[in-house]
């Protein structure tokens, strides 16, 4: 994409966000659940150890640091060759994704092709969870919220870039104003009606198979752009400086929050369809 069409997304997100994106994500994120680090609860992280109540359960350490910590301490369980990689990764996907109904075997093919660049769009809610945790500075989730956003922000620009395909969504918002039904009214002459599924439509979203890496591209790019020297101090949790545009998934998280809330409303604002 170009630089222009870059800088369009960024400056949009700014306005959406009153010009300051990270005191968005720090009151909407709220994914942190107490459950996660409570050594007392079923529902908690596996590989969880004493050590962090200080930290996790401090009411003076904001939710969002809490979030990010978390994050960090996963990255650090799921690429440690001694813990139970299965253990972990269903735990990502089915208590923390809330994927519930994905079968075991599912998540030992996940498991299988870690380290095998295999961007394969079945599953890809679920296995791009696992490689958002193991690869935590480039690799993000592939979420229907954030694509949502993201196809929203492209639509905007009023040119001729791709589509992201959207996985199916559980959000009853986005369900009642679907992005994709839009895009596809607007480039409905582009679309090939005698062809089925993906393929009906591959001349203006990215193709199954080059999707993701298509995804990460843009994401980083926008990362860097979008946060400049932006940091967050953990200092009750690690030394180190979290400097946000080294870490793609803030703006994944982002454009997560933003889905359901400004961007929805935005669309609500700027689409007007007539009957002819």
């Amino acid at each position: 994409m170009e630089l222009s069409k870059i800088n369009e997304i960024i400056n949009k997100i700014n306005r959406l966000t009153n010009n300051d994106p990270f005191s968005y994500l720090e009151t909407k994120s709220n994914w942190f659940n107490d459950d996660f680090v409570d050594m007392k609860k079923i529902n908690k992280f596996p590989h969880l150890e004493y050590g962090f109540e200080d930290f996790f359960f401090n009411p003076k350490i904001k939710k969002f640091n809490k979030e990010v910590a978390l994050k960090f301490l996963i990255n650090e369980s799921i690429n440690n060759c001694t813990k139970d990689l299965n253990l972990t990764a269903t735990w990502i996907i089915k208590i923390w994704g809330g994927i519930k109904g994905i079968k075991d075997s599912s998540i030992r093919e996940i498991i299988d092709n870690l380290d095998k660049k295999n961007y394969s769009f079945n599953n890809i809610s679920s296995w791009s969870k696992v490689h958002s945790f193991k690869n935590i500075k480039r690799d993000v989730i592939y979420d229907s919220k954030v694509i949502y956003s993201l196809n929203w922000l492209i639509l905007t620009l009023n040119s001729n870039n791709r589509f992201f395909l959207q996985p199916e969504s559980r959000n009853k918002k986005l369900i009642t104003f679907p992005i994709t039904s839009i895009i596809n009214f607007k480039n409905s002459s582009s679309i090939d009606i005698s062809k089925k599924g993906h393929k009906a439509i591959e001349s203006i979203y990215y193709k199954e198979n080059e999707v993701y890496q298509k995804f990460i591209e843009l994401i980083t790019v926008l990362n860097k752009k979008l946060w400049n020297d932006k940091y967050i101090n953990l200092s009750d949790f690690t030394n180190e400086k979290i400097y946000l545009k080294d870490y793609n998934f803030f703006t994944e998280l982002l454009l997560f929050n933003m889905a359901d809330d400004v961007i929805l409303d935005d669309i609500r604002k700027n689409i007007n369809i007539e009957i002819k």
